[in-house]
């Protein structure tokens, strides 16, 4: 709901309103392993462990037979309440303002209403509580926590096993299902001031800064309650940015030529990092992130039918060197250094128009775009996150974190991408034809990188090919 209005001969213009949201998400996931799942986990060690390992230390049961419903819920209200007025000092000066208090609630759950994985608690009970089963007691040369993580593959898993299995798992690394039921609950103040000074006609300054916020909430996965550290906690905290901002905008030539330049810096407190780890999408907080930058707009109309526009962004994004804070997780600390991901330092476009008329109303157009694009990490992590084992051998979560090495496959090369679009129809009998293509030169670039669980190495998701088309217009 707006209200909107102006006041004092014009020279106020008001804004007042009010918003609310109600959003209810059920989830449900019903997950299996199939009849070959044994026999791979028995070739990624070689044949040492025999061709079916997990039923033979499991003491019987297949993981075949294992299959699990994972059932999550979120129920969410939103709230706030704001107004957004510019008042004019004086014909060239004017100021905004603006403020919005908004409440974020938020009840998140897991439960698992049915699992069955005969190979997890015989593995578990083989091992930590006396054998049982009488299953073969596994060797000292294999890896127990990889044969573990296998058998109890976390999607397929029993949610809460009892102690001491849970914390002995968790322990190991392995992640295994927590059943939840949380709630959120967060409130924020937000600001917005901005003073704009008109030079001349067709010359405007602006500086501004923007205190603004995104609400927390959970990460609805099976394995979001992991304890950590004696901590089982799935959800992840608000973030906010204050943000400064300084630019100019002109036009030159009667207006055929205009000319935008803008400076940003941006300080992030709690920085939400989203992060593909193969298997699930996690949601985890940074303390600090920084964003500085400029961007350049240009546009001109050299004649009647050409037009060209071109921009440029000139971009400087990291953690800082202390981006933890008092956090002690591997995957934060070991972010802090580097760029953030997919943030390219610089970013240019440069494009043409040439259009013109055919005789009998009929238009027509050419249009060419060259993007250019520089390095960028593609990944969230830049390292292979050591382990605990790693981190033992080290000393330290730092060393192991120093010592570490790079993501393989992670920097994608600096790209040059070409858009082509033509185009005739008519303006005056509502019709126009297009043909049309996108990455002409059919450049390869990956979006985002991540590890392959199970089988190992590294995979990635590809951005759009080559794509091109015809469109057809027509207003009845």
């Amino acid at each position: 709901v707006r209200v909107q209005g102006d006041a004092f001969n014009d020279r106020l213009s008001w804004l007042v309103g009010g918003f609310y949201s109600n959003e209810d998400i059920q989830q449900q996931q019903n997950f299996s392993l199939g009849d070959d799942f044994d026999p791979l986990v028995g070739a990624l060690f070689g044949g040492l462990a025999g061709p079916a390992p997990l039923s033979l230390f499991a003491g019987g049961g297949t993981p075949a037979n294992s299959s699990t419903n994972n059932f999550f819920t979120q129920d969410s209200d939103s709230w706030s309440v704001f107004t957004h007025n510019t008042f004019d000092i004086t014909d060239q000066l004017s100021i905004t303002g603006g403020l919005r208090y908004t409440d974020e609630s938020k009840d998140g759950a897991f439960t698992q209403p049915a699992s069955t994985n005969e190979v997890c608690s015989g593995l578990a009970s083989n091992v930590f509580l006396g054998n049982p089963l009488g299953a073969p007691s596994i060797p000292a040369a294999l890896p127990a926590p990889t044969l573990f993580a296998l058998g109890c593959f976390a999607f397929t898993a029993p949610a809460d096993l009892a102690s001491p299995l849970g914390p002995t798992f968790a322990s190991l690394g392995i992640p295994l299902p927590t059943t939840f039921a949380e709630e959120f609950n967060d409130d924020e103040l937000i600001y917005t001031v901005k003073l704009g000074y008109e030079v001349t006609p067709d010359i405007s300054t602006y500086a501004s800064f923007t205190h603004g916020f995104k609400a927390g909430g959970f990460n609805l996965d099976s394995t979001a309650a992991i304890p950590v550290g004696g901590v089982s906690d799935p959800s992840f905290e608000s973030e906010t940015v204050d943000a400064y901002e300084i630019g100019v905008k002109s036009k030159f030539w009667d207006n055929r030529i205009t000319l935008n330049i803008a400076g940003f810096f941006e300080d992030f407190s709690n920085f939400q990092v989203l992060e593909f780890t193969g298997t699930q999408f996690q949601t985890f907080n940074v303390p600090t992130a920084e964003s500085l930058g400029l961007e350049i707009e240009a546009t001109a109309q050299v004649t009647d039918n050409l037009f060209f526009n071109g921009g440029l962004t000139l971009l400087d994004t990291s953690y800082p060197d202390d981006c933890a804070g008092d956090l002690t997780a591997v995957n934060v600390l070991a972010l802090c250094g580097n760029d953030l991901t997919n943030a390219p330092s610089a970013v240019g476009l440069l494009g043409a128009t040439y259009s013109g008329d055919l005789g009998n109303a009929y238009n027509f157009f050419l249009n060419g775009q060259v993007r250019y694009e520089s390095d960028r990490r593609t990944s969230t992590q830049a390292i292979v996150l050591p382990n605990g084992a790693a981190i033992a051998a080290a000393g330290s979560v730092q060393a192991a974190i120093d010592g570490a090495t790079l993501n393989p496959l992670d920097i994608q090369e600096s790209t040059f991408k070409i858009n082509v679009r033509a185009g005739i129809g008519s303006e005056e009998q509502g019709w126009g034809l297009e043909a049309w293509a996108t990455n002409l030169t059919d450049e390869v670039t990956r979006g985002v990188t991540f590890n392959t669980p199970i089988r190992g190495g590294r995979s990635a998701f590809v951005q759009e090919p080559r794509t091109y088309g015809v469109t057809v217009r027509k207003n009845f």
